[in-house]
């Protein structure tokens, strides 16, 4: 039973947030018909320019896009190739160590490797080119040919 004090109304007939009946208007006289309106046009458009919403279960998924240059890759990267695992890239960058491969086709020459597993590696991996070495080998020797430049600033 809600008791009332006189002049006062019961504390759960208070709303916590301050509206009032001009707020109420305002919102469900302008804001509302304008958002609605806005809805309408944003739909008609889509069906007006023959441009309908992204249905995802329509899309065709794709495979991702990706090439690797052996000579500059580790072996997390090398490992994302098809039919390559971590222990069989962890063996073409162990061979690489001793020289850069000069083609892919040396990959055959790493053990796990055939000529199926190398058919279906090869869109990944990047051509060698023999004129320039890789980035990572380029990077390292500029690196180690530059003086020091601390001694320099002070």
């Amino acid at each position: 039973m809600l008791t009332e004090q006189p002049g006062k109304p019961h504390k759960s007939l208070v709303s916590p947030f301050p509206v009032t009946r001009r707020d109420v208007d305002f919102l469900a006289g302008t804001c509302i018909p304008w958002i609605l309106l806005l809805v309408i046009a944003a739909v008609g458009f889509r069906m007006v320019t023959g441009n309908p919403y992204l249905d995802i279960d329509e899309v065709a998924p794709r495979a991702p896009v990706f090439q690797v240059d052996i000579n500059a890759a580790e072996w997390p990267e090398i490992s994302q190739l098809p039919g390559v695992g971590e222990t069989l890239a962890s063996r073409i960058v162990a061979q690489r160590k001793t020289a850069p491969y000069s083609s892919v086709e040396q990959l055959l020459s790493v053990r796990g490797i055939g000529e199926k597993k190398m058919e279906a590696m090869r869109p990944y991996l990047l051509p060698i080119n023999l004129e320039h070495p890789s980035s990572t080998s380029a990077l390292a020797a500029n690196i180690a040919s530059q003086p020091s430049q601390n001694g320099d600033r002070e």
